[in-house]
């Protein structure tokens, strides 16, 4: 798109002023301004939002300082855009200049007025001065003008105020020589300015604040005298402008010593710490002592250079290991306006240690403040900890047992963290899921979070649930073998070192969706609850189910990608080989279902088959499977057979678990439909076998609480109804009997098919109780022989899957029988032991229950 500007010809009574930003301004100008202009990142939801207000008004762009050089760009880039192109600049005085006549080159009147048919013709840009606390005449002049146009204009004037940023850097309190010359404050001299453009030069991005219909604006104002109203319009211009710089850069931070200092110089920490001198017989300076070493122990120490780096290194890997990151944008713009009203506290499950980085560099790319990352202090060795510690991290302890010190310091510092505004990342499962889905929620942090929040007393809290997912981890292997039963080892910058081999394989793409936020104030008075109100047994409660709900938050945006769907498809079958065609009809149950459920799929799904062709042949790569008898044509591929590799079932298990809980209302459904003695069961029954497992999962999967199970037992038959493979309605207020027609059986098969690894392992563990001797066993001890005696029924053909024998599958069993009163652990020192306790006649009632869904 080129504009072609004709000079503007002179009145008779000379009264115009005008600048007319001039396609072509000078050589060097020219081509430098389009070079960077090309760079610039603007949203296209913000550049579609301007041209709908085109269509509608005049529209004026608002930029906060006096720059010709932001002008100049502004032009070109709405050029590039396709949005209207701002002709005009209005507000700066004559008498200034930000650049030398040879980039300047802007023709400009003498005169003092602005044409009004003009400008209903064309559009401008007004400059608003640095500041709304000092008089700018200029300005008000300009400011003026467009009043008056808009008085004579039957179309609304529409002025969208624009942030012009060079850079992230967020603003330190105590500058540097190095960051007063090559900062990106917005109020500097032209000099300054053009260093810190060609420095930033592919990071500039353009950001629309909610524009001023000036229209509505003079109708609501129409009481306020012209000046108060000048004034009033070009404060409320400026604040817009200013926030969105916040929202994109953040707060002034203060240092990290400053930062320090603060906490530890607090009345009321220093209130506490007289308490606790009396308690613990320890003079002040002593407890101010210690509480500097935790507190220099968990401090983040944020470097925008550090930042700058991770930029560019986490560009290139996304480039050249993965291919790409999918961004939710409506979920991130949802976010960025929130972090407008309110602190934010991002909660993404935790699939890698690439999640740390990941989130922080997606909001760098949306223009979001950069969150500040809780990460296990056991990620605090060198050089790791203080990159992580550069780039934002904090870092927290596994346990806070017998350090109450060291929990008070924490609180504090996340209470100042909430007190300056920061936005505050943690994961919600504590460590990083090994099994591929949602380890179940841990709310310790998120206690101290709100209770932060209820001591600050005022203003509100955004808590943002985020899935993080990949095609494919890197951590995989390591994973496999900690199911395997091998012991968990800390991180060593040995491994890190080792794992370049990973740039040798490609993993596929990254997605980041955004759940449906709380915010937490709002959140209270549905409930109807306070928290000054509550006691500590309420107040865990609430903790319990706040992070319950956020885990279900990100279930629900977590992404079906063509791996996981292939996966599912292959590991609801527990032969060794499959027919492809038999494995093509699962595949396309498994996906009839998801869309019914509206669960999000990948972009790759966009090629279907080329995508599950693509799965496959990673799962052959990876000699997940191996493929005999593969022709050419459809019916020489449905004769080909898939032979899945037992030993690497685990690592498809992974990504079949992934999405599993799409399918829980109906596999539980098909669990108890499937395993009736005949072609009809009642919907008592269906109710008494859904209420169990639900119970005998309840450590494995994230439910939904606020549905009954009667209504998700409804869903799921209405939906397996529609696709005629059940008879039922309800005569009234009594359910008949449910009807399996038309192969319905085989299909309820498939779908009770994707929980037989659990009830296996559950299964498996209830046999091994036996193994426990009187005095009790080891937990480490007895979990090495429930694997041993695993792996004989496997080899029997008792257990017809290698994936149940599973460590985390295990444990989840033994979460179960703890809480059902059948086993009891004990703290023996550093070990955990457990014994018999309960009931053998309930113990063996479950036994066959269990036993009783397994085909």
């Amino acid at each position: 798109m080129h504009l072609s500007v004709q000079p503007f010809q002179h009145t008779e009574n000379g009264n115009h002023q005008e600048k007319i930003i001039k396609p072509n301004i000078a050589a060097f100008g020219d081509g430098f301004v389009k070079n960077i202009s090309r760079r610039v990142r603007f949203m296209e939801e913000q550049a579609q939002a301007i041209r709908h207000l085109a269509s509608q008004g005049i529209v004026v762009y608002a930029l906060k300082n006096k720059s010709r050089l932001n002008s100049l760009l502004l032009k070109e880039i709405t050029l590039l855009q396709g949005l209207p192109v701002p002709l005009w600049s209005l507000g700066e005085d004559p008498a200034l200049t930000d650049l030398p006549d040879a980039i300047r080159n802007v023709t400009t009147k003498p005169e003092t007025t602005v044409d009004m048919d003009f400008l209903t013709r064309e559009n401008a840009v007004v400059h608003l001065g640095s500041s709304r606390l000092v008089n700018d005449p200029a300005v008000e002049t300009a400011l003026q003008e467009l009043i008056q146009l808009q008085e004579k204009s039957p179309r609304p004037v529409l002025l969208v105020p624009l942030l012009i940023s060079y850079g992230r850097r967020r603003d330190i309190q105590d500058e540097s020589l190095y960051n007063i010359l090559f900062g990106q404050h917005d109020d500097v001299g032209p000099i300054r300015r053009l260093i810190t453009l060609l420095r930033y030069a592919d990071k500039v991005s353009v950001i629309a604040a909610e524009s001023v219909n000036l229209q509505t604006y003079l109708s609501e104002h129409r009481g306020m005298t012209r000046e108060a109203r000048l004034v009033r319009l070009r404060g409320d211009l400026i604040d817009r402008i200013d926030e969105e710089r916040e929202t994109t850069i953040g707060p002034v931070l203060k240092s990290r010593p400053e930062f320090i200092d603060m906490i530890l110089q607090d009345q009321d920490f220093n209130d506490y710490l007289r308490q606790v001198e009396g308690k613990e017989k320890k003079p002040l300076p002593v407890l101010l002592k210690e509480s500097r070493r935790y507190l220099n122990e968990i401090a983040a120490d944020y470097s925008e250079v550090i930042v700058e780096f991770w930029d560019k290194v986490l560009t290139w890997l996304w480039k050249n290991i993965y291919d790409g990151v999918i961004i939710d944008r409506k979920g991130m713009a949802r976010v960025r306006n929130i972090s407008k009203e309110m602190p934010l506290v991002v909660v993404p499950c935790h699939r890698s240690h690439i999640d740390y980085l990941l989130l922080s560099y997606v909001f760098y790319k949306e223009n979001i403040q950069l969150p500040f990352v809780a990460a296990g202090i056991n990620l605090s060795f060198w050089p790791i900890g203080y990159i992580f510690r550069k780039s934002g991290a904090f870092f927290i302890r596994r346990s806070f047992k017998g350090l109450d010190l060291y929990s008070e310091v924490f609180s504090r510092y996340v209470k100042a963290m909430l007190n300056e505004r920061m936005p505050i990342e943690f994961f919600i499962e504590g460590g990083r899921s090994r099994t591929g889905k949602m380890v179940m929620p841990k709310f310790g942090l998120l206690s101290m979070i709100l209770k932060a929040y209820q001591q600050k007393g005022e203003g509100n809290l955004g808590i943002i649930p985020v899935y993080i997912g990949y095609d494919r981890v890197i951590e995989e292997k390591s994973y496999i073998k900690e199911l395997e039963g091998a012991s968990k080892t800390n991180e060593k910058a040995s491994d890190v070192i080792r794992s370049r081999k990973v740039v040798k394989k490609r993993y596929g793409h990254v997605y980041v969706n955004v759940g449906e936020p709380i915010l937490f104030k709002e959140y209270m008075e549905k409930q109807g609850l306070a928290l000054d109100a509550l006691d500590d047994r309420e107040r865990q409660a609430l903790y319990r189910k706040i992070s319950y709900e956020i885990a279900l938050a990100i279930n629900r945006v977590s992404v079906v990608t063509p791996s996981a769907l292939a996966a599912a498809a292959f590991l609801a079958h527990d032969r060794k080989g499959i027919r492809h065609d038999r494995w093509q009809f699962t595949l396309d149950v498994f996906q009839d279902y998801l869309t019914y459920c509206q669960a999000p799929f990948s972009v790759t799904f966009e090629r279907e088959y080329q995508a599950m062709d693509k799965a496959v042949a990673l799962f052959v790569r990876e000699e997940m499977i191996a493929v005999d008898g593969a022709g050419q044509g459809a019916a020489a591929q449905n004769e080909a057979i898939y032979t899945l590799q037992a030993e690497k079932r685990l690592s498809m298990d992974y990504y079949k678990n992934m999405i599993v809980h799409y399918f829980l209302p109906v596999a539980f459904v098909g669990l108890s439909a499937f395993t009736t003695s005949d072609n009809s069961i009642t919907f008592a029954t269906l109710s008494g076998d859904y209420a169990f497992l639900k119970k005998l999962f309840r450590h494995e999967f994230i439910f939904d609480d606020e549905r009954s199970d009667a209504d998700e037992i409804r869903q799921s038959l209405a939906y397996l109804q529609t696709r005629g493979y059940v008879d039922y309605e309800e005569d009234g207020t009594t359910p008949v009997p449910v009807r399996l027609i038309n192969g319905g059986k085989e299909v309820l098969k498939t779908f009770a098919g994707l929980l037989q690894t659990h009830l296996e392992s559950y299964w498996l563990v209830t046999r091994s109780i036996s193994l426990i001797e009187h005095q009790g066993r080891e937990e480490k001890d007895w979990l090495r022989e429930i694997r041993r005696l695993g792996l004989k029924f496997y080899k029997d053909g008792e257990i017809r899957r290698y994936e149940s024998l599973s460590q985390q599958n295990f444990q989840g069993a033994l979460r179960f029988l703890t809480e059902a009163g059948l086993i009891s652990p004990m703290e023996k020192e550093t070990r955990k032991i457990y014994q018999v306790c309960g009931s053998p006649e309930i113990l063996d009632d479950i036994r066959r229950r269990i036993f009783r869904y397994l085909y």
